[in-house]
């Protein structure tokens, strides 16, 4: 029955059935069983999957895990509260019990509370959450005996879930209410549907359940959508797992007794009868988590709400507190503790209010009777804040009294909690302060403009003027998303407390980046100010600290403090790497960066290391170094893939792209780390504009050097799209795709068209960098090509020698660069009937251009031009054949150079023809 796939061979495929479901991708797996995303074609909707294992290898024969399957269901089909995961069927798979849950998409409550910080009020807000659905659970008899915060989920509407009801029972030793006839009736047609398979017809529905947005059926470790037993069995994170705990001995009245991993022993007659009731463990035995268990479970006694009651406050006292109540690195010493009643004393440096831990300290307990007399009561203490309620009471001791002071408090309390959104600019005090109408700059930034004009850069002034007002509109935008962030909370109420501190941890990212950036101008260079607007301009959009979307896709930060403030602290110092290749100081960038990968390996954070080692590959990139670069980058995508860090996968992707296939002409390898670069992207989904355009950028460069120049066409015109939608049009990124969209459309004929991109490239470029910016003489020398086919010679000549003279001032006199500048000047000299001047300017361009690692199509277009000019002169026709047939070499070395093989052929064959009729006359 279901899937083709047999039981034991594998994880299912997409595609494979489970009962009437469709299995899209697997989303959980654990001890117990695996969890897949599903299509139910019968309710048109998503739902996941919940396959329990029950395989010998486990310790749990079939009988005893549908038991465990069918009690966990009958638990959940009774429950209909919007705190607690819904349940829609149960039925068999093979020799395996399946159950149907309601997909949810999110996080679980530990992972919500590790990843970023959290005041006590937020906490104790999703807790009590969490506590409702257990008092649900309670009202209907049911005891879930493992609560804990990885068996609740906060799903991206802020609703918060509690799960994995897998060792829930009845409170008072009865079976509570079963499956009502309907349901059972139901539960056995699923038990013999006949399979359903991926057809034409359901295809399309499926493919948009896969595309919608939070349904997405990514890893685990990416969307940390868990479900019951679904976290790794190796999980480093969880100190005690959820496990069956039984002395020796056989089973109660006689029945056979089963052992599981962990040497426990289990009741082979669990699910004989009353599946929820069934006592699955013999007397004495233990059934939850250990860290999180009450003091009866440890002694093996049966557990009521009570139990429930104590898990939650020790789930509770962690999440405020950073560690447990109860002391342990042993389950030996765990359970003395918990036994004994020994909570730890309140760390010093905790905040925590002292009611609140009387409240917990009530809670944990170990005699049931001396704790809260249900969750109920210990709800409504956790809501009352004394402090908060005597303040209302004295406020409320008279009639006029309590008017006038909730009037000044309504007043007051608006305007304090719009203080408290104000004044975010004194954090950039000393880093880039906002200027004043009236007020002279700065000291830091007078600091930086006196930096900038001691290079003695004829642009220094230019720089810092375009650097200054860029970093202006920066930090001001910063200042007002940080503003509007904090009152869509605390004053319009618009936003929750979860958001708001994503977009803070957001915002504090970006201004680690300015900080970072400005003490690199402080000390600037002529690299520095040569730089200094385009480092300005690469700081990361602050739009994409309004997504919210997107930054709920985090990933799961280190669960130990002190890793995490390591973490935190390796993030801070490639912020000053980033800062520093940004703004052009390369050789000290690539000195630095390597203690920094160091530092990151010790962390132990994977995802961490794979962030230094893409900026390790980019500095390599930036030094030529191509082949250092390409296992920077390849290890930096593997390590991302193994930890999903998808942004690092796709941006380490799209640069291979760049070096692999342009600089290293291995094409095929570029084509396929394209392909796995947009597989990512379109994983990611929406809010990677920049990633995108970059790859579709460096896609348009890959065909291009292949002589694809249709596909080349298409990538680059998507590249100005996704660049101008994400930085505006007047981005020095966008000028950049601009100009490779030129060059693209000049090889396929379409001159005029090119020549407009180009101009535009031109006046963006000029506008964001400045009129002489080095960056500048890139374009005006493809422009000066540009030129040379529309015919414009003049114009030709006045861009190649802009570009030069810009060069000149910038660059070595053995750069490589200048041949860029020097052909066009040279072929513009040539065509204007100057072509004597022009020699020597292509001689020059020829040397440069063989003295290492030679770009041949470049050193074709020196040496043809140069054979154009010399036969121009009329007096070394034999030099000049002997030139053109170098530069035919060098084109046949590559698909994209065939072309102008042929027109070098062509030329050689019209002039040959030439000299022979001069010669016959």
């Amino acid at each position: 029955m279901g899937s083709d796939i047999p039981v034991g061979t594998g994880d299912l495929g997409r595609g494979a059935t489970i009962g009437r479901y469709l299995v899209l991708s697997l989303i959980g797996k654990g001890g117990m069983g695996e969890v897949y995303a599903a299509y139910d074609p019968e309710l048109d909707r998503k739902v996941a999957i919940k396959v329990l294992r029950t395989s010998a290898r486990a310790g749990v024969d079939a009988a005893e895990g549908r038991g465990r399957i069918l009690r966990e269901a009958q638990a959940l089909a009774q429950l209909s509260d919007p705190n607690v995961v819904a349940v829609y069927d149960v039925g068999t798979f093979d020799d395996r019990v399946f159950l149907a849950m309601e997909f949810v998409d999110g996080s679980t409550l530990s992972f919500w509370q590790q990843a970023q910080p959290r005041t006590w009020q937020q906490i104790v807000s999703l807790y009590g959450a969490a506590g409702r659905g257990l008092a649900a659970a309670h009202r209907r008899g049911l005891v879930h005996r493992d609560f804990k915060p990885e068996n609740a989920m906060v799903g991206r509407d802020g609703q918060v879930r509690v799960m994995d009801f897998g060792l829930a029972r009845s409170a008072d030793g009865q079976t509570p209410e079963t499956l009502s006839a309907e349901d059972k009736a139901r539960v056995s047609a699923t038990m013999t549907a006949a399979p359903l398979r991926l057809t034409s017809s359901n295809r399309p529905r499926i493919a948009e359940l896969e595309r919608s947005p939070g349904l997405s059926a990514s890893p685990p470790e990416r969307r940390e959508i868990v479900f019951a037993n679904a976290l790794p069995v190796d999980d480093p994170n969880l100190e005690f797992d959820t496990r069956v705990l039984a002395k020796p001995g056989n089973g109660a009245n006689g029945s056979d007794v089963v052992t599981v991993p962990d040497g426990a022993n289990v009741d082979r007659t669990a699910a004989a009868s009353g599946a929820l009731n069934a006592r699955l463990t013999q007397t004495g035995a233990m059934m939850g988590t250990p860290a999180y268990m009450a003091p009866e479970q440890f002694a093996g006694k049966i557990a009521d709400a009570r139990s429930d009651q104590f898990s939650f406050c020790v789930a509770l006292y962690e999440a405020l507190y950073g560690e447990r109540p109860f002391a342990g690195k042993s389950l030996n010493d765990l359970t003395r503790n918990v036994l004994a009643g020994r909570v730890r004393d309140a760390p010093t440096t905790s905040n925590i209010p002292s009611w609140l831990r009387k409240v917990l300290l009530r809670g944990l307990r170990v005699a049931r009777d001396e704790r809260h007399p249900s969750m109920e009561a210990l709800l409504t203490a956790l809501a009352r804040d004394p402090p908060r309620t005597r303040r209302r009471w004295m406020a409320a001791s008279s009639v006029a009294g309590l008017i006038v002071a909730l009037t000044v408090g309504l007043i007051q309390a608006s305007q304090d909690q719009k203080m408290k959104c104000r004044g975010a600019e004194t954090k950039f005090a000393g880093v880039w302060e906002l200027p004043r109408p009236g007020t002279p700059l700065s000291a830091r930034k007078e600091a930086i403009r006196r930096a900038f004009m001691a290079t003695g850069k004829r642009y220094a002034a230019e720089s810092f003027s375009l650097t200054m007002n860029a970093l202006d509109r920066y930090v001001s935008s910063w200042n007002d998303m940080h503003r509007d962030a904090c009152e869509a909370t605390h004053v319009r109420g618009e936003q929750s407390g979860d958001v708001l501190d994503l977009r803070m941890s957001c915002l504090q990212d970006r201004f680690n980046e300015v900080r970072a950036l400005t003490t690199v101008f402080s000390d600037a260079n002529g690299d520095v100010v040569g730089k200094a607007a385009e480092a300005v301009q690469s700081l990361r959009p602050l739009e994409q600290c309004a997504d919210v979307a997107t930054l709920k896709s985090v990933l799961r930060p280190p669960d130990d403090p002190d890793v995490r403030r390591a973490v935190a602290d390796v993030r801070m110092q490639l912020a000053d790497v980033k800062a520093l290749g940004d703004a052009g100081k390369l050789k000290q960038a690539r000195a630095q960066v390597s203690s920094v990968v160091e530092a990151s390996r010790k962390t132990q954070y994977d995802p961490l290391v794979a962030e230094a080692l893409f900026r390790t590959a980019e500095l390599e990139g930036a030094a030529g170094n191509f082949a250092s670069a390409v296992k920077d980058y390849e290890d930096a995508v593997w390590l991302a893939e193994a930890t999903h860090h998808d942004e690092v996968a796709a941006e380490a992707a799209a640069e291979l792209v760049y070096v692999t296939g342009y600089f290293e002409d291995h094409y095929a390898e570029a084509e396929r780390w394209s392909r796995y670069a947009g597989a990512i992207l379109r994983r990611m989904g929406p809010g990677h504009d920049l990633a995108a355009g970059w790859l579709a950028n460096n896609r348009a460069l890959l065909d291009e050097k292949q002589g694809k120049f249709a596909e080349a066409l298409v990538s680059a015109q998507e590249a100005v799209r996704i660049k101008e939608h994400a930085l505006g049009g007047n981005h020095f990124d966008v000028a950049i795709s601009e100009d490779n969209l030129a060059s693209v459309l000049f090889q396929l004929g379409r001159v005029d068209e090119a020549v407009k991109r180009s101009e535009h490239a031109l006046s963006v470029l000029s506008s964001a960098l400045g009129p002489d910016h080095p960056r500048l003489a890139y374009l005006l020398s493809d422009s000066a090509d540009l030129m040379i086919a529309k015919g414009r010679y003049q114009e030709a000549k006045s861009a190649a020698e802009r570009a030069l003279d810009i060069w000149n001032r910038d660059l070595e006199p053995g750069n490589t660069m200048l041949i860029y500048a020097l052909v066009p000047l040279g072929r513009s000299l040539t065509e204007l009937g100057e072509a004597r001047k022009a020699i020597p300017i292509l001689e020059r361009a020829i040397v440069l251009g063989t003295v290492k690692d030679p770009d041949h199509m470049l050193l074709g277009e020196a040496r043809f031009a140069l054979a154009g000019a010399l036969w121009d002169t009329g007096e070394e026709s034999e030099r000049a054949r002997r030139m053109a047939e170098q530069a035919g070499g060098d084109f046949e070395t590559s698909v994209a150079g065939l072309k102008r093989k042929r027109v070098v052929d062509d030329w050689i064959s019209a002039h040959h023809n030439e000299q022979r009729r001069v010669s016959m006359r």
